[in-house]
């Protein structure tokens, strides 16, 4: 900023004032409902799950992802998981401070049974398996951080709901944080690090019905399907959440 003050004729005594602007946040990336651009392209989901690109219903743009999986109960006699998902491998590593932001839309005649599907997992690399899940049981969202589960918020069919996670990667100075549709929901802090030794993780988004696995009858509707759009990585809350960009 520049202040100017009349001198004497017509010579002017100038301050210069530094002022101090926001630093920018960094996307590391971003979907807006399209098969392509993820590390797992082109997918192959288990068994009789599919994933399609759709026109409707969508959160921004022109297209949504549709994950689907159906009940096979030789598949489940095999002790079988039920994934249908798109992925971004080495999402963060230990040390890191990441945002991940997402829209998810249940389908309007969505079965509300207490029973858990999946919608985004966090997962260790090397070595891979389970670590934090992302899911809805009832009419809530619920995630499990650490070994610990907690319920979030209630979300309802036929609408779309903004869901953003925060990990700080670290033994010591850890933080874990979520929100559903602009609120806070849950700050967990200490020691967040992905399972034994991996320094890194993955970035799951899609379905997962994992009560199937090794089930004997599907236990409600024989299909289940969800929408998801609008993904971003970032640096900050801001640029993660969904209706910001």
């Amino acid at each position: 900023m520049k202040l100017c003050t009349p001198g004497s004729s017509v010579w002017y005594v100038c301050l210069f004032l530094a002022v101090a602007t926001p630093g920018h946040a960094t996307v590391y990336f971003q979907n807006t409902g399209t098969k392509t651009g993820w590390s797992n392209y082109p997918q192959d989901p288990e068994n009789l799950g599919r994933i399609d690109q759709v026109s409707s219903p969508v959160y921004k743009g022109s297209t949504a992802l549709k994950f689907q999986q159906t009940f096979d109960a030789a598949w489940s006699a095999r002790g079988r998981g039920y994934h249908a998902e798109v992925i971004q491998r080495g999402a963060q590593r230990v040390g890191q401070d990441r945002y991940y932001g997402g829209a998810l839309y249940l389908p309007s005649n969505w079965s509300v049974i207490d029973k858990n599907t999946t919608f985004w997992q966090f997962s260790p690399e090397s070595p891979s398996g389970p670590w934090n899940l992302n899911w809805v049981q009832k009419n809530e969202i619920r995630i499990r951080v650490m070994g610990t589960h907690y319920t979030l918020a209630t979300i309802s069919p036929g609408t779309w709901n903004r869901c953003v996670a925060r990990f700080k990667l670290s033994s010591t100075s850890g933080v874990f944080e979520y929100w559903v549709n602009g609120t806070k929901r849950r700050t967990v802090t200490g020691n967040i690090v992905p399972p034994k030794g991996s320094p890194t993780i993955r970035w799951s988004v899609g379905i997962y019905v994992t009560w199937w696995r090794n089930a004997t009858s599907p236990g409600g509707p024989g299909t289940r399907f969800l929408y998801q759009d609008h993904h971003r990585i970032a640096s900050s809350y801001d640029e993660a959440r969904p209706d910001a960009w």
